[in-house]
């Protein structure tokens, strides 16, 4: 994916990784921060954490 990213091949979007049958909120957000700017990443975030 970080690969997809740089080559600007996911657009504007929100890249985000998740595995279906195990949750980990920390990681997941992780996960975002990595791939996407910082305000994308703090949208994930603050929707992740209020479905907690």
């Amino acid at each position: 994916m970080e690969a997809l990213r740089i080559e600007g091949a996911l657009g504007d979007g929100i890249a985000v990784f998740c595995v279906t049958d195990h949750q980990d909120a920390a990681q997941e957000i992780a996960w975002v921060q990595h791939l996407n700017a910082r305000g994308h990443a703090n949208e994930f975030q603050r929707w992740i954490n209020s479905q907690q």
